[in-house]
């Protein structure tokens, strides 16, 4: 069973090839020397963490789609509207949970589901960019730029961090249509999961 707290590495050798995997709470980091034909992986461990993570991803879905309802809640969202938001306490909370909630989701999908879900999947995981055209390859996600453009937002949807209300305005309209996309890549990956049990 993998040891959410205790890194540990499990080295396989066949007879022309050497595999190192090091396994970790967050992820896997796999070093291959020769083909990649007759990979073997330690997939029990893998499929426990796996579940683990989509059981995390299905409580960050709810949690944002909630938050993305609460806040976008108008069917005009500009200037007005923000500064509406900024101005009452209950805004404020609101804007911040969404941009906590949504980076959060963000550092899930990406950093922890998607090189364990390639490496399910028979792909070397590697780069977070790299991942991300794998992704792409696999129909996962629909545009790396879009999603390139998602992993910059994070202080832009701070207000503190941004005196330009415009500005402001214009990365929390990105954010909502990219939280769109976030929750699409992560139904595609647990359909994908689900048909390769």
């Amino acid at each position: 069973m993998l040891l959410p707290y205790k890194t540990h590495t499990t080295k396989i050798r066949g007879a022309k090839n050497r595999y190192y995997y090091q396994i970790s709470r967050t992820k896997i980091r796999k070093y291959t020397q020769g083909s990649t034909k007759n990979w073997h992986y330690p997939m029990n461990e893998i499929n426990i963490r796996i579940n683990q993570i989509m059981a995390l991803l299905a409580k960050e879905d709810i949690l944002l789609s909630d938050v993305c309802q609460r806040l976008f809640n108008q069917q005009t969202l500009d200037e007005s509207w923000l500064k509406n938001i900024l101005e009452k306490p209950e805004g404020l909370d609101k804007l911040e949970s969404f941009g906590s909630k949504f980076c959060r989701m963000q550092d899930t999908f990406i950093d922890k589901l998607t090189p364990l879900f390639l490496i399910k999947l028979g792909e070397i995981s590697s780069s977070a960019i790299n991942n991300l055209n794998k992704l792409e390859r696999l129909n996962i996600v629909d545009n790396v730029n879009d999603w390139l453009d998602m992993r910059l937002l994070r202080n832009k949807l701070v207000h503190e961090y941004v005196d330009d209300i415009t500005e402001l305005l214009t990365h929390l309209l990105l954010a909502k249509k990219s939280y769109r996309q976030l929750h699409n890549s992560y139904l595609k990956a647990k359909t994908v999961l689900n048909e390769n049990q």
